[in-house]
């Protein structure tokens, strides 16, 4: 499977939410809830088109709220960020991706289209398109070995 499947056909996950460097780690973690998201891409402010500098995940945060002294709330989401991001392209496939992600202990990639960024997917969004697609499959071959094929739409 493509990652094109993912992106486009499953359309609920190319929401992509951003929040500008200069954003505070505590307006970053109420933007995390408020779209109930896992990561953020960070961008440069003030842009045209935006220029994405880096991500910030959840973890990010509660490891420097744990590891900091001071008041991590009002520390600027630059200081936090994963700046050497590592992006997936649309037409990568779905097994690749993941090993990468894996290997880089990563669980958010931008997905590019063009230079662009279309998606920013979360492995579990990978693995539920894999999933679908593996059901999908079982009950084709269920249906085909019990003879039941074309009587049943899905």
């Amino acid at each position: 499977m493509k990652l094109s499947k993912i992106v486009f056909i499953k359309n609920r996950y190319n929401r992509i939410y951003t929040v500008p460097a200069n954003a505070t780690v505590l307006d970053t973690a109420k933007k995390l809830v408020e779209c109930n998201a896992g990561a953020l891409l960070i961008h440069e402010p003030g842009c045209n088109p935006m220029k994405y500098i880096g991500i910030v995940s959840e973890r990010d945060i509660v490891r420097r709220l744990c590891t900091d002294n001071g008041d991590t709330r009002n520390l600027k989401v630059s200081e936090i960020m994963t700046k050497d991001l590592i992006v997936a392209d649309i037409n990568d496939d779905v097994d690749y991706v993941m090993r990468v992600m894996t290997n880089k202990k990563i669980r958010h990639i931008p997905v590019l289209e063009n230079s662009k960024v279309v998606a920013l997917l979360s492995n579990r969004h990978i693995i539920e398109a894999l999933h679908e697609e593996d059901e999908i499959k079982i009950r084709h071959l269920s249906d085909y070995v019990s003879g039941n094929r074309g009587n049943q739409v899905f």
